[in-house]
């Protein structure tokens, strides 16, 4: 198993502390049931630890088999750029089944974005750079498909499911606690 390639920047999405004892990285795709499944469990777990548990979110789209996945992260990219990547990114995974154009300019109109500079973003492939180098990252970190983990900068493969994030990364926790 390969270890996070890219460390964690400023360039990143991060919610929770960031300098929490545990750093989840997870590349996923907006559009990948797998990914809809393991979002509300890493989120919970940021909410629960919110002062030990930074989670990093990467675009890594599998356009070939999701066709909003791409412009559903361009979506986020652009929301971020104006400070609102969290609500868009949280709206985009309750939404799933509702992704396409009609609802992304919905949801940048939400949150008061401009749709017209949002497709002078996607026109001059600002945010498609920002996709790009995530998905390279993931690609030299090993990621195949989504959700990939990295906690602390290795690879972590749950066996059945991402309910396993949970005790695991408790564990850590109780790990550092007692050292």
């Amino acid at each position: 198993m390969a270890d996070l390639f890219v460390p964690v920047s400023a360039a990143d999405h991060i919610t929770g502390k960031t300098d929490a004892h545990i750093v989840l990285v997870v590349y996923g795709d907006y559009q990948c049931p797998y990914t809809g499944r393991a979002y509300p469990v890493f989120m919970k777990l940021a909410e629960q630890w919110p002062d030990q548990l930074s989670v990093v979110f990467r675009n890594y789209p599998l356009y070939a088999v999701h066709p909003q996945a791409l412009m559903a992260a361009a979506t986020a990219e652009f929301a971020g750029k104006h400070g609102k990547f969290w609500p868009v990114f949280n709206t985009l995974f309750q939404n799933q089944r509702l992704l396409g154009d009609a609802f992304f300019a919905e949801v940048l109109e939400t949150e008061g974005l401009s749709i017209e500079g949002f497709k002078a973003d996607v026109d001059n492939n600002s945010l498609e750079n920002k996709i790009r180098q995530d998905i390279e990252g993931g690609n030299q970190s090993g990621v195949h498909g989504t959700p990939s983990f990295f906690i602390n900068g290795e690879r972590y493969q749950p066996q059945n499911s991402s309910k396993e994030l949970g005790p695991y990364i408790e564990s850590l926790l109780k790990t550092k606690r007692a050292t």
